[in-house]
């Protein structure tokens, strides 16, 4: 439920409000809450929790947040994209994974002044980790999106830093970005759904972003200490280093 850049809150009010005149509960399951919240925001937000029949949040840190406005506890739903049966079966699939994929978002409204600074470092990380002896010597390195069209334009400028071997990966569809994350010893998540989904296919996964959308989820799913901001660099080869990346991935699953 962020207040502002790219997501309405326009029908948030309006859809409780629409099922109140039709007679229909209203389920709301997996939300998120992120950054902070306007006082038109937060009214909104009331307006619309008052009219739901259940509220399950996505993480702690979004069920801590709405519990503080129901005045009431609220349960953590998860996400809908990983199933802990499938977590566990997909660190022992045994693939061979010859790449290191580096996930790439446009950063929203509120955080676009750290765009450059984002771009910079994930690209001084990856040359660091592709280079370094602990990365398994994965042949390609590989910068991707989610297929969220905005993104490519940053993946494609994090491509020109790095130069050499890697190639951009914008997928055409889930088939595609499970394609990429199949054949990735390692994910450095920017995106939740390319942490989350990394995870699901059994790749080793570190969220690098300054926002804490990735960290709040990872924290909830006992992971808190492989999500990091830009700071977090040399935490991530630390990670790596100690024994590599399939221990690294053996040790999330």
């Amino acid at each position: 439920v962020p207040d502002g850049g790219r997501h309405s809150r326009r029908w948030l009010g309006g859809l409780g409000d629409a099922a109140g005149r039709r007679g229909k509960p209203v389920c709301c399951l997996g939300g998120g809450a992120e950054g902070d919240w306007s006082g038109r925001g937060e009214r909104k937000l009331r307006r619309f929790l008052a009219a739901c029949t259940l509220v399950a949040a996505r993480d702690a840190h979004t069920a801590e947040r709405i519990a503080r406005v129901l005045g009431k506890p609220v349960p953590v739903f998860g996400d809908f994209c990983l199933e802990e049966p499938l977590l566990r079966a997909a660190g022992t699939d045994g693939r061979r994974r010859p790449a290191l994929a580096f996930n790439v978002q446009q950063l929203p409204a509120g955080w676009s002044a750290c765009q450059e600074r984002y771009e910079s470092a994930l690209a001084a990380l990856a040359r660091r980790i592709a280079g370094s002896r602990a990365s398994d010597a994965a042949p390609a390195v590989r910068v991707f999106t989610t297929g969220v069209p905005e993104d490519g334009r940053a993946a494609r400028r994090v491509l020109a830093r790095l130069g050499g071997r890697a190639e951009v990966i914008e997928p055409g569809g889930l088939a595609e970005l499970l394609g990429v994350l199949d054949a990735s010893a390692l994910v450095v998540a920017s995106r939740l759904h390319a942490g989350i989904l990394g995870l699901g296919r059994g790749a080793a996964v570190v969220g690098f972003t300054p926002q804490p959308k990735l960290r709040g989820v990872f924290s909830t799913l006992g992971l808190a200490e492989y999500g990091h901001d830009l700071d977090g660099a040399d935490a991530i080869l630390r990670q790596i280093e100690t024994g590599g990346l399939r221990a690294l991935a053996a040790e999330q699953h």
